[in-house]
C-alpha cells in the first residue's frame, strides 16, 4: 500500500512538473495552469504547493511567479473554508469530524490562539495546512479573522518558495548555496515536525 501511495505522489510530481513546463513558452497559459494547480491543491493536498511555487517562479519570475502561486493558493484555502463551513452545519459531518482524536486536538489548539496558530500552520511547509483549514472552519472562526494569518503565512512560504525557484540556476551553479538552501529546508521541516509533536498533533 506504502509502494503504491508513494508510487501515485510521484506520479502527480511528474504530471505537475511537465504540465508547468508545457506551458511555458505561453504566457497566458503559463499564468492560467499555474494558477489553477495552486487553487486546487488545496482541494487535493497529495498536489506538492511546493514544486508548483518554485516551477512558477522559475518560468514566470520571482514576482509574477509569486503572485500567480500567492493568489490561487490563497483563493483555493478561502473556498474550501467556506464550503467546509456550510458542511459544518450538517450533523453528520460534524459527528464524522468529533471522531478524529488528532483534529479534536488541533481544534483545542485553534480555540486557544486562532491567529498565532494559523499562522504558524500556513507558514511552515511541512505542517497540515489542509487540516488548519479545516479546524479554523470547523471553530466556525470569522472570515475577518480566518483571512489575516492565512493570506500573511501564506505569503512568507510562498515568496520563499518562488524566491528559490526563480534563481534556481545560480544555486545549481553553486553548490555552496544549494548545500545552504537543502539545510535550511531540513530545519524548517525539523521545526515543523518539532511543533507538530509539541503540539501533540502527530
Amino acid at each position: 500500500m506504502k509502494k503504491i501511495i508513494n508510487g501515485g505522489f510521484m506520479e502527480i510530481l511528474q504530471n505537475v512538473d511537465k504540465l508547468l513546463y508545457m506551458a511555458q513558452d505561453n504566457m497566458v497559459l503559463s499564468i492560467i495552469s499555474g494558477f489553477f494547480l495552486a487553487y486546487i491543491e488545496s482541494f487535493i493536498p497529495m498536489i506538492p504547493i511546493l514544486v508548483i511555487g518554485a516551477a512558477n517562479g522559475a518560468i514566470n519570475g520571482l514576482f509574477l511567479g509569486f503572485a500567480i502561486t500567492w493568489l490561487g493558493s490563497c483563493a483555493g484555502a478561502f473556498s474550501v473554508f467556506l464550503i467546509l463551513k456550510h458542511l459544518m452545519n450538517r450533523s453528520f459531518f460534524t459527528k464524522l469530524m468529533d471522531k478524529n482524536n488528532k483534529f479534536n486536538k488541533m481544534i483545542a489548539k485553534v480555540k486557544k490562539s486562532d491567529f498565532k496558530f494559523l499562522l504558524l500552520f500556513y507558514t511552515l511547509p511541512f505542517l497540515p495546512s489542509s487540516l488548519t483549514t479545516l479546524a479554523a472552519a470547523y471553530c466556525k472562526i470569522d472570515v475577518k479573522r480566518f483571512l489575516p494569518p492565512m493570506v500573511a503565512g501564506k505569503f512568507m512560504m510562498l515568496f520563499t518558495i518562488s524566491y528559490l525557484g526563480s534563481d534556481y540556476h545560480k544555486f545549481v551553479k553553486n553548490p555552496s548555496k544549494l548545500v545552504v538552501t537543502l539545510l535550511v529546508f531540513i530545519l524548517v521541516y525539523l521545526i515543523g515536525k518539532k511543533v507538530e509533536s509539541k503540539m501533540d498533533l502527530s
